[in-house]
């Protein structure tokens, strides 16, 4: 998997996104680096709501569900999407599609993207 630092990840079955910031920076690894990530993030938000239990217990099931995943005992579906098509996943079992210009511009970018359109300007 190749993300771009204007690429967003997403596990559309745990409603987990992975989205670009100001300082993203592209990487490349396999499905069990995403889901490290992921877990990553979890297990940080989990702290951070330690005095909410209904968080945490949605923090824990989404954790459990990330570790069968790597156990290979649960299927996950992992989505990259990139308005400017720099990101992809490399494998036979692997589609691609392009996003419509409504929703590649609903994208974060990571960027501070400037567009000039001359109807704009008097």
């Amino acid at each position: 998997m190749i993300r771009s630092s204007s690429g967003t990840v997403k596990i559309p079955e745990l409603g987990l996104a992975m989205e670009p910031g100001p300082a993203s920076q592209g990487f490349i690894t396999n499905v069990e680096g995403i889901l490290m990530r992921f877990e990553d993030i979890v297990k940080t938000a989990r702290r951070w709501n330690q005095e909410d239990a209904e968080k945490v217990v949605i923090c824990d099931r989404i954790l459990e569900k990330l570790k069968l995943a790597m156990e290979g005992e649960e299927e996950l579906t992992v989505v990259i999407e990139d308005p400017f098509g720099n990101s992809m996943i490399v494998s036979d079992d692997a589609f691609w599609e392009s996003l419509s210009e409504e929703e590649a511009s609903e994208l974060k970018t990571g960027m501070t993207v400037i567009e000039i359109a001359g109807d704009e300007i008097e």
